[in-house]
């Protein structure tokens, strides 16, 4: 049988059934957990989560998409999704001991905003959904930190990619080679981003928010590589893959392999369609060099004309004759100086002054792109223009820019306008698709639900219909549906009614019948009881003895009382045994109730007159034994004269 394991530590997790949270006993980590009602699934967990405790997020990706293609409803697996996107890995605080996550694959992205959250949101439950948030606030709040601390770094050209260290710990000849590059390049004026050196004053520092400016400033890629496994390395791999995915978001990059002693069918099936070099080729560095240098348009003069746009070229959007004028004189500042001075207010957040200093240009140069690009930043406080928000391309202060930007500014700025259009055209894509996605799904309910609708019968039934109908919030027919629920439950309590009356005239008629031997006792008794009341009678005739004709009423009551009670038994059972036949005449349980009372108040009623009867005589035979001269007449009077 498959484990889970924690997310954070690894630990095996012991898990309560219909439970939806754990807490691990090894790390203390409170966290949600997949469904456990299936084997398969389970595997498939955990695959998915060994691949990504090893860092191949995207292989894992690939894990939790199966997963969701097959059960569309596993929040669990749409947050394994959030977290190979930002390449999460829970690492131990120093300070508390606690797992915290770690960011291995930062965006600009709101974890908030990411489509899979929203998934993750609408399949969770009320307990589960509060622990997914209060982790993507916490992976938001590292996110946003390495968005600051990338913010500050200036934009790099190119980015190095390869494998620092073998196996053994010693040095790649990866790693060599990229050097003697990244030499090469820098010799040239390139600002190049190369770990081994760039990173090499950061130790003891998260290296993300570095890797993550560069890849996202950076125009080119170089992916070195003399083995199938130093480019499949898990960090070589993350850093090559983001890339790609930034140039098929449509930005303006190229990713150059540069692989030596390898066979181009040993290479990551991602560079396929790449025209990659052969590094083992006698000239392959000049080669490579003049290939980047075509690239960023450098002519013979290896003077550069780099597209793109940071603090260093504001003033290169403005005129030439223009910059040189002073602003009040031949001792006043210049625009060039001006635009300097903005720039480095820009750089140390100070808005308010570069916004002045911004305007004082455009008092000189109304048209002058430099000091629009400062306003621009200013308007949304960003440093460079990769970092401006989506909202700032659809800004007046953006068109001015772009309108009296020079060619490179133009180009940087419509090539992000292009990236933010992108990524809202994708967004409006996947509201469509969750929409269409959301509707099938609803339909699929909705005629799960008419299933369980048509093989109801009972009430409990259609009410736990009604509550599934109830959640699909009016989606096509459920309100019509819900009323047809509502019937057929009054139907049902209808004939539960009826079916209750039958089975208490039924139990009535049960009682009744089993008392019939008793019945007979009854009558007879009666029958030898009247012959001795007439016997007493009889003694009374020839006798005249009063006590006899006392005895005689006594027997002749009783007699009669127990006649009596029994016919009322018997058209009791008679009445029940109508009902039984025309249950549906329309008596109510209440009314049956009360007859059959009324029937026992009767017999107990001529019993009670007969018991009476019989102590009244009683009564009159001792008076009589005690005073042999008392009259009935006189025992009345004293009875009730007294």
């Amino acid at each position: 049988m498959a484990v889970i394991k924690c997310k954070m530590c690894g630990g095996e997790l012991k898990i309560l059934p219909d439970s939806t949270i754990c807490e691990c006993e090894y790390c203390g980590s409170k966290q949600t957990i997949p469904n456990t009602d299936d084997e398969k699934r389970l595997k498939l967990y955990e695959r998915a989560n060994k691949l990504r405790f090893e860092n191949e997020f995207d292989k894992a990706a690939g894990v939790y998409e199966s997963i969701v293609s097959e059960y569309q409803d596993e929040a669990e697996a749409y947050w394994g999704l959030v977290l190979c996107k930002y390449g999460i890995e829970y690492v131990d605080d120093p300070k508390t001991g606690k797992k915290i996550p770690t960011c291995h694959r930062s965006s600009f992205d709101s974890v908030m905003d990411d489509g899979n959250f929203d998934l993750v949101m609408e399949n969770s439950d009320t307990v589960a959904r509060g622990i997914y948030r209060e982790e993507a606030k916490q992976i938001e709040e590292l996110r946003k930190g390495i968005v600051e601390v990338s913010s500050k770094e200036e934009p790099y050209d190119i980015f190095i990619c390869y494998k620092e260290t073998a196996d053994d710990g010693q040095r790649t000849i990866d790693s060599v080679i990229a050097q003697d590059v990244y030499q090469e390049l820098t010799d040239k004026g390139y600002r190049v981003f190369f770990s081994r050196i760039t990173l090499e004053d950061k130790l003891g520092q998260e290296y993300e928010p570095y890797i993550f400016a560069a890849l996202n400033s950076a125009k080119i890629m170089l992916a070195f590589g003399t083995c199938y496994d130093y480019y499949n390395a898990v960090w070589v791999k993350n850093e090559w893959s983001r890339f790609l995915q930034l140039m098929e978001a449509g930005q303006k990059k190229t990713l150059i392999p540069c692989f030596k002693d390898i066979d181009a069918y040993d290479m990551p099936k991602e560079f396929a369609r790449l025209q990659a070099q052969d590094m083992g080729k006698v000239g392959a560095m000049q080669d490579l060099i003049r290939g980047i240098d075509k690239i960023f348009g450098r002519d013979k003069n290896d003077v550069i004309q780099d597209s793109s746009v940071d603090l260093h070229n504001f003033q290169n959007s403005t005129d030439e004759k223009v910059s040189s004028v002073g602003v009040g004189g031949p001792n006043s500042p210049s625009i060039d100086s001006l635009i300097k001075r903005a720039q480095g207010f820009v750089k140390d957040h100070e808005w308010k002054k570069a916004y002045e200093y911004s305007e004082r240009i455009l008092d000189i140069d109304p048209e002058n792109g430099s000091a629009y690009l400062v306003e621009l930043l200013c308007k949304f406080e960003e440093t460079y223009i990769m970092f401006l928000p989506d909202k700032a391309f659809i800004s007046s202060a953006y068109d001015k820019a772009y309108r009296y930007g020079d060619e490179s500014t133009k180009e940087e700025l419509a090539r992000y306008k292009l990236e933010y259009q992108q990524r809202k055209a994708k967004r409006k894509e996947e509201i469509i698709e969750r929409k269409k996605k959301e509707e099938e799904e609803n339909l699929k309910k909705l005629e799960d639900i008419k299933s369980l609708m048509a093989s109801a019968n009972n009430v409990g039934n259609y009410q736990s219909v009604i509550s599934q109908l109830k959640n699909m919030r009016g989606f096509g027919d459920s309100s019509k549906l819900i009323k047809e629920c509502e019937e057929k439950i009054q139907e049902l309590e209808k004939k539960n009614k009826e079916d209750e009356m039958i089975r208490i005239l039924e139990e009535r008629k049960a009682i009744l019948e089993s008392g019939y031997k008793y019945r007979v006792l009854g009558f007879v008794s009666s029958f030898v009881i009247a012959c001795i009341s007439f016997l007493f009678l009889y003694f009374y005739i020839t006798s005249l003895n009063g006590i006899c004709m006392a005895f005689f009423v006594v027997f002749l009551i009783i007699a009669i009382s127990i006649v009596w009670a029994e016919l009322e038994t018997k058209k009791e059972l008679g009445y029940v045994n109508n009902s039984l036949r025309e249950y549906k005449t329309g008596y109510e349980e209440k009314q049956i109730d009360n007859k059959f009372s009324q029937t026992d108040k009767k017999k107990d009623y001529f019993l009670a007159v007969g018991i009476v009867f019989a102590a009244f005589v009683i009564m009159f035979i001792v008076k009589k034994i005690i005073n042999p001269d008392i009259t009935l007449w006189e025992l009345i009077k004293s009875f009730f004269f007294h």
